[in-house]
């Protein structure tokens, strides 16, 4: 009976992370970059906006706890030399029972800025650098998969040595946190947490795609529990 339990559990997790990985997170992204013309060795800075619908949020990049996926501002390219630390405002604090522990998050529309110094030699010209989000939206109830959003953003380097200025920089240090790629098995209770409580007070707000996801969930439950009985 007990081993029933958990197999039910697993396959809750595991239909709700099936489900909510067919439907676009509640966040929408956007990613610039200042200025737009640069000499070869100089700093460009790379803008990265999120913003999330009522009621969910996104975790902060510096302050990590251990659970939800931080977010993280991915800067790649041929021209790209050094990346700095990614600032971003003061996230909100707040323990989290779904996850129980102390969370770091961001709520509405949040601006994450990198900088990023373009090579010496560079030759002068239209130049890209491929600017990525990694996210995972929450609410208080459900956490949909990590998600990433990508941006090729054009940029002119003009000739011209670089200016002491703006070529001083210096490199982020690498995190020891490992983040999920496209083709890791996450487990699901990182992506899925259901708080029963915290749903009751957030129902009527709650964003009708997470009712349909728990309801087929149950639905299906129950037909897993029936055919069980039936076996038995």
């Amino acid at each position: 009976m007990l081993k029933s339990k958990y197999k039910q559990s697993f396959s809750a997790l595991f239909l709700l992370n099936v489900l909510l990985g067919q439907v676009s997170a509640p966040v929408a992204v956007e990613a610039s970059l200042d200025p737009i013309e640069v000499r070869a060795g100089e700093i460009i800075t790379v803008y990265v906006s999120a913003t999330s619908e009522p009621d969910f949020h996104i975790y902060a990049i510096n302050d990590i706890a251990e659970g939800p996926i931080p977010s993280k501002v991915t800067i790649e390219g041929n021209v790209v030399d050094i990346i700095g630390k990614t600032v971003e405002p003061s996230p909100i604090n707040k323990y989290d029972e779904g996850f129980m522990t102390e969370t770091y998050y961001h709520e509405g529309t949040v601006t994450f800025e990198t900088d990023v110094k373009i090579k010496s030699g560079t030759a002068p010209g239209s130049q890209s650098i491929k600017v990525g989000l990694l996210f995972q939206a929450c609410d208080p109830t459900i956490c949909f998969p990590p998600t990433t959003k990508t941006f090729q953003l054009a940029f002119d380097v003009v000739e011209g040595p670089a200016r002491s200025d703006r070529s001083e920089i210096v490199a982020a240090k690498t995190e020891s946190f490992v983040l999920p790629s496209d083709d890791d098995n996450i487990e699901a209770l990182n992506l899925i947490k259901v708080n029963n409580d915290s749903s009751k007070e957030s129902n009527d707000n709650s964003p009708n795609i997470k009712e349909e996801i728990i309801k087929e969930s149950n639905d299906n439950l129950d037909k897993e529990s029936n055919d069980n009985l039936d076996k038995e």
